[in-house]
Order: C-alpha cells, then structure tokens, then sequence
C-alpha cells in the first residue's frame, strides 16, 4: 500500500492496542466481503483453467477464446492459496474478537504477504500462459539471429527485450529509406535480411493477403510471420 494507507492502518492498530479505537461491524464485514471475495476467486481460480470452456458462450473474443485454449497444467493443488488466505483471516478475525490486537493485526498481514508471494510465484505464470506465452517464446526464438522482429496492429515492447532487439528509432544502420516509416519498410521496402512478424488473429487476415509475407505458425490467438529479405 502506498505511505499514507500504511501509516493509516499502523495508526489505527496501535489505537487498537491502546484501546483507544474499536473493532466496529463494519470492519468484520469490510474484511470477510473483500477477504472472502479474494479468497473465493483464487479458490476458484485453478478450477475454472481446468475448464476453460465454460467460459466460451460468454465471450465474443475470438482473440480471448484463442488464449483460452493454450496447454496451462492446472493441478487444482493451487486453490489451497484462497483457502488459506481465507484461514488466516478467520483465526486473525478470532484473535481481534478476544482482544489480541496485534497478533491479529499481524496476521492479517501476514495472510496478505504470503498469499500474494504464493500468487506471484504460482498463479500468475499459468495466466500468463494464456495472456502471450506463445508470442514470448517466438520472440526468444529470435534472440541471436539476425533478423528484424515486429508486431503487426498492436503495440508492445515485448518483442524488442524478448527478442533482444533495438527499437526501430535505434535502427539507423538500416538501409531503409529516409522518411520512410521503419514497419512499412519491414512490409514492402527491400530489406536486408530476414523479418518476423506477430499479429492477432483479429487483425491477421490483412496481412495473410500480402504475398511477400509467410504464415510460419498460428498459436493462441498469435499469427506468426516471415519475410524474406
């Protein structure tokens, strides 16, 4: 949280513990609708990337569903996260009740820490599985050779660190023609050696049609291709 929000909670703790200030109503309700809440969705979580079908006949994406239908291994094993986010609320929730402020408030704290370490270290990468694993791998496909990476009607910046690649603002050894923007010299100017391309599916048809271009996969919702110099 940021310094203000902190020293808010600190203070009120320690007003807590001084007896100065009470645990009011609405602070179990805040804790177990928002607690709760977190803890059912990351409970819920695995289940549903087990069965990402259920989610199709609510989406009209067809980039969305494309991502859906990436290989993530789900256990199930990671929902054990929301339960004990929400176990740790509970005995931090009985501790207040018998008036042990600051193991209770502690534990709080404690059940934030660990819960959103456990996120960061397990879930998010299986999301991010769906969100752009494949883009990510093709573009460290890329790193060492030479070659121009670009993606094609959406911005990014992945492909330039993934790939290992300068900007195009960077490019001034190029012999591409001044005035000339850098992706449609990449499209149609006479390059000097290989270029890559990612599209989504959403936009890929346009460029599906140039023929200088290669379609060399299609992955997730991604479009991948190769020019030629």
């Amino acid at each position: 949280a940021y310094f203000p929000i902190s020293f808010l909670a600190a203070f009120y703790a320690d007003n807590l513990r001084k007896k100065t200030d009470r645990w009011a109503w609405y602070n179990t309700l805040g804790l177990f609708v928002i607690g709760g809440l977190i803890a059912i969705v990351l409970a819920a979580v695995p289940f549903v990337g087990k069965n990402t079908e259920w989610l199709f006949p609510y989406i009209n994406d067809p980039f969305a569903k494309a991502n859906l239908s990436a290989d993530v291994k789900w256990t199930g094993v990671e929902s054990v996260i929301g339960f004990f986010y929400l176990a740790l609320l509970i005995i931090g929730y009985i501790m207040i009740r018998k008036q042990f402020y600051l193991p209770g408030v502690g534990t709080f704290f404690l059940a934030t820490l660990i819960t959103v370490q456990s996120v960061m270290m397990v879930i998010v990468p299986k999301i991010e599985g769906y969100t752009q694993r494949a883009a990510i791998a093709f573009y460290k496909e890329r790193q060492g050779e030479d070659c121009y990476v670009e993606v094609l009607g959406f911005k990014s910046f992945a492909h330039l660190f993934y790939a290992r690649k300068l900007p195009k603002n960077a490019a001034a050894n190029t012999p591409k023609p001044e005035g000339m923007p850098f992706q449609k010299w990449l499209l149609k100017g006479a390059i000097d050696k290989p270029a890559y391309f990612v599209a989504k599916i959403t936009h890929a048809d346009k460029y599906k049609e140039m023929p200088a271009l290669t379609v060399i996969d299609e992955k997730n919702g991604f479009v991948f291709f190769k020019r030629e110099p």
